[in-house]
């Protein structure tokens, strides 16, 4: 442990007095796929950079409230370096890899008579059976669904880690980070969303917590890769997955429903898959590539977050209610200073676009 903490691998022990204090707030960040898990090791960096971890003895950080998760159907996307941000393969990381991809599909005749994989297609062609899901998103979702029960569990543990020994009105914020151009994140995500959902009416908490969706635009993910075949499918994928994406969130104006089956438990919802769904960008606002547009985007997205771990800072004669930044209260900013135009009028406020523009707040 001690070499994670090493400042020539991005760690260090860090003075508190140079670091924030924690929200009193249950967190689950969850990453999926490769675009997912970037964001996720990025999160627990700047967690442990800049958030004053629990009150303890040991010289060993730990954030006994924060927990994160990576799902993915490719292990080396961990990218185990040693440093603070390595997501521990066994504790923080969820497998849903196949070892043969093709014998799986071979049978898919098979698979479809399951009332959960109905959905399958008859014909599914792989670019890559030896990396995850070889960019199709069909395949991502399918080995989720291999393990969906496993899943769910997971999810209802992390939750109720999170939130032991806090207040029982402590905010839950659950924060769910993928890539929409890729296999897995892109076809996983959906039911991601859904499952939480299921994981928070099983525990009692549907309504109380506050989800958060950060999905990354293709452009995000085209300017990170070189392979010309994996350049031709970013795109189409990304353009299917915000298809559903879109309807999904307009469940409330078009009457559509989440209804989907898995392997022994069954969701079915009218409600959106997260109460705020982000669109990260790597564009400038007029539309101008930036830079190491892969890790802005990361950036803006672990700034942003952070805000939902950490204890503002209250002024002397000034007061906040509970010291939390919710997404409610988010929410509500919004559509106050929008004023919440309808669709019918031309704009859309179902989503919150990161990305254009983003401010460094100095936390130490």
């Amino acid at each position: 442990m001690y070499n994670k903490l090493l400042i020539s691998a991005g760690g260090g022990i860090i003075s508190r007095s140079q670091q924030a204090e924690q929200a009193k707030a249950a967190t689950i960040a969850i990453g999926l796929g490769g675009t997912g898990i970037s964001c996720l090791r990025e999160l627990k960096k700047e967690v442990f950079n800049k958030l004053q971890p629990d009150p303890s003895a040991s010289d060993i950080p730990s954030y006994s409230h924060i927990k994160f998760l990576a799902v993915d159907t490719d292990k080396t996307s961990l990218g185990d370096t040693g440093s603070i941000d390595t997501i521990d393969s066994n504790t923080e990381f969820f497998d849903i890899s196949c070892p043969d991809i093709i014998s799986l599909l071979n049978r898919v005749t098979t698979l479809k008579n399951d009332p959960h994989l109905t959905w399958l297609s008859n014909s599914i062609n792989i670019l890559n059976a030896s990396a995850g899901a070889g960019g199709v998103r069909q395949i991502g979702r399918l080995l989720l669904m291999q393990s969906s029960r496993e899943f769910e569990r997971r999810i209802e543990e992390l939750i109720e880690s999170a939130k032991r020994n806090l207040p029982g009105d402590a905010p839950l914020n659950i924060h769910i980070f993928t890539g929409i151009g890729g296999g897995t994140g892109s076809g996983t995500f959906m039911d991601v969303c859904y499952i939480v959902q299921y994981a928070l009416k099983r525990l009692g908490l549907y309504g109380k917590a506050q989800t958060c969706g950060f999905f990354f635009l293709p452009d995000v993910n085209i300017d990170n890769v070189s392979n010309a075949e994996v350049k031709a499918y970013i795109p189409v994928n990304g353009f299917a997955a915000m298809k559903e994406l879109d309807y999904a969130m307009s469940y409330h104006m078009n009457g559509g429903e989440w209804n989907q089956v898995y392997d022994t438990f069954a969701v079915q919802s009218k409600d959106a898959p997260v109460k705020l769904a982000h669109l990260i960008t790597g564009k400038t606002a007029s539309g101008a590539t930036r830079d190491k547009s892969y890790e802005y985007a990361m950036r803006v997205v672990v700034d942003y977050v952070l805000e939902f771990m950490t204890k503002p800072y209250i002024s002397e004669g000034n007061s906040a209610s509970d010291g939390n930044f919710t997404i409610e209260s988010h929410i509500a900013n919004i559509k106050r200073i929008t004023g919440m135009v309808p669709k019918k009028f031309g704009a859309c406020y179902d989503y919150c676009v990161l990305g254009a523009s983003n401010n460094y707040l100095p936390y130490k």
